[in-house]
């Protein structure tokens, strides 16, 4: 027995130093965390202006942030601010130290006068964290533009030019956009508001908006419902869901051919109206049926209000 007791405590000595060794790394490293996490807080910010003409392309990519877009007639020049996420140092940084940081980010800029191309890939420090870069973008109203994150929103604003957007994780506002708009995100709801054009959007997560839009309108969610507010111009409407309800509000109807199934279909006037109407379909056309309409829900209800 006590041969056992004897062997019990050797063993315990032996182990304790690693257990020891390993606490003090666990805390080391929560402490480290603890002092990165209250040192994140607040973004360095860079300006950056490049020569861009009306007509001129641009093209934005970036893995870890968000990215807001701005036309502004009469512009020359592109004015980028680009906002950087989670970098280590623990003191304010004086501006000759932001230069430095900016230079050592894995950006690549191409920029000339017909087209401003910007790419990054996110960075990780050794305790894994990664830099992110946001874009916030000034651009003359004419530029045609490409948006593309994996980790953050994007935000369209005033633009006379076709646009394409895609984020894996966040959601999408477009507004005042004179021009074909294509949007895709697999985390969000997406927002539109007065596009003159051909709107076609789509999401995995979130809902669909659609206000004052003129031109054709298509969107499809699996997981929201979708309404469309004061569409007295479109040239076609082609809405789907699958995890939630339709709603045309304030909407002409004026020669539409109509087809709308979902597991209860309400229109608030079938005046000038020819064809089939059940619970859960209908199917028909208004005056000459030569705009197109399709509301398909397979979660929903289908709701539609006539200006």
């Amino acid at each position: 027995m006590k041969s056992n007791q004897q062997a019990y405590s050797t063993a315990k000595k032996r182990t304790s130093p690693a257990l020891s060794m390993g606490t003090l790394l666990f805390s080391l490293l929560a402490l480290q965390l603890s002092a990165c996490t209250w040192i994140y807080k607040e973004p360095v910010e860079v300006v950056r202006h490049y020569p861009l003409s009306q007509g001129a392309s641009l093209n934005l990519f970036t893995s870890g942030g968000s990215i807001t877009v701005t036309g502004e007639p009469g512009l020359e020049e592109a004015i980028v601010e680009f906002k950087i996420f989670n970098y280590t140092d623990e003191h304010p940084l004086t501006d000759e130290e932001v230069e430095l940081l900016f230079e050592d980010l894995n950006l690549e800029i191409e920029s000339n006068r017909d087209e401003l191309s910007i790419s990054y890939a996110r960075d990780f420090n050794l305790i894994g964290n990664a830099t992110s870069v946001s874009y916030t973008v000034r651009v003359p109203s004419e530029t045609t533009t490409t948006m593309r994150t994996s980790g953050g929103s994007l935000r369209l604003y005033n633009l006379d030019a076709n646009a394409e957007m895609s984020t894996s994780g966040g959601s999408v506002r477009i507004e005042q956009v004179n021009g074909d708009v294509v949007a895709k995100t697999s985390g969000g709801s997406i927002r539109v508001e007065k596009v003159n054009g051909a709107t076609d959007v789509v999401t995995s997560g979130g809902s669909l908006r659609f206000t004052d839009c003129v031109g054709s309108i298509e969107g499809q969610t699996s997981g929201g419902s979708i309404r469309v507010l004061n569409a007295s111009a479109f040239s076609k409407i082609n809405l789907k869901t699958s995890g939630g309800s339709i709603s045309l509000n304030d909407v002409s109807l004026e020669n539409v051919s109509l087809e709308a199934k979902g597991s209860r279909v309400r229109m608030s006037t079938a005046s000038d109206f020819s064809g089939t109407i059940e619970r859960d379909y209908v199917n028909g056309s208004f005056g000459s049926g030569s705009i197109p309409v399709s509301l398909r829900t397979s979660g929903g209800s289908v709701r539609i209000n006539q200006e």
